[in-house]
C-alpha cells in the first residue's frame, strides 16, 4: 500500500489558505462599503501575508515573461509588466457573496505603487504611526492581487482548468472567463489569459 503524489502547487495552496482565512475573518467583520477602513491584527496579518506573496510572484512572473528581467521591486515589476503583461494593470475579480468588484493594480503606475501594497509596507515597517491602514478595503485588495497572480504564474494550468481544487470566494470578470472542464472528479475552470 503505497501514497503517490504528483507535484504539489505550493503558491496556489498558498493562496487557498488565504482565502481561507479572508472567509473565516468575514465571520466578525462584514465586507459592506461601511467596513472597509475597519482594521485590526488580523486584517495586518492577512495584509502581510498576502502582499508578500504577490511580491515573490510578480518578481518570478517577471524572469517568466523577460528572461533578462532584473526586476526586484515593485517599480521595477511594473515597468516589465506594463511593457510585457499590460492587462494585468485592468484585471477585474469579483467576490460575488458580498457583491464586490476589485481592480487591484488598477492605481499602480510608473511612480505609483498600488495603494495596498503601500498599505502593507507602512503596516510592516511603521505599525505604530500606520496600524490603521491594516484596513479591509487594502486586505481584500491585496487578496485579489495575490488571486490575479497566480493564475499568471501559473498560466498554463489555469488555461486549461489545472488549478485545482478551485478556489471558493473570487472570481475573475467574464472576461477571463473560458468555461469549465471536469478534471479528475471535479470541475476546473479553463482561463482566457
Amino acid at each position: 500500500m503505497g501514497i503517490r503524489q504528483g507535484k504539489s502547487l505550493n503558491h496556489w495552496n498558498y493562496f487557498l489558505t488565504i482565502e481561507s482565512d479572508v472567509e473565516a475573518m468575514t465571520r466578525y467583520i462584514e465586507p459592506c462599503k461601511a467596513n472597509q477602513e475597519t482594521y485590526s491584527h488580523e486584517l495586518a496579518r492577512l495584509l502581510v501575508a498576502a502582499a508578500s506573496e504577490v511580491d515573490v510572484l510578480l518578481k518570478s512572473i517577471c524572469t517568466k515573461i523577460d528572461v533578462d528581467s532584473k526586476a526586484s521591486s515593485v517599480g521595477k515589476y511594473e515597468t516589465v509588466l506594463r511593457d510585457k503583461l499590460p492587462q494585468i494593470f485592468d484585471f477585474k475579480v469579483h467576490i460575488p457573496r458580498w457583491g464586490l468588484k476589485l481592480k487591484p493594480f488598477e492605481d499602480w503606475g510608473k511612480d505609483k505603487s498600488p495603494a495596498w501594497w503601500t498599505a502593507c509596507n507602512k503596516v510592516k515597517h511603521h505599525r505604530d504611526t500606520h496600524f490603521a491602514q491594516a484596513s479591509l478595503k487594502n486586505t481584500l485588495n491585496s487578496f485579489a492581487a495575490l488571486y490575479i497572480t497566480n493564475l499568471y504564474y501559473h498560466k498554463e494550468l489555469a488555461e486549461n482548468a489545472g488549478l485545482l481544487p478551485i478556489q471558493k470566494l473570487i472570481r475573475a470578470d467574464d472576461a477571463y472567463f473560458n468555461g469549465t472542464t471536469f478534471v479528475d472528479i471535479e470541475f476546473g475552470i479553463n482561463y482566457a489569459l
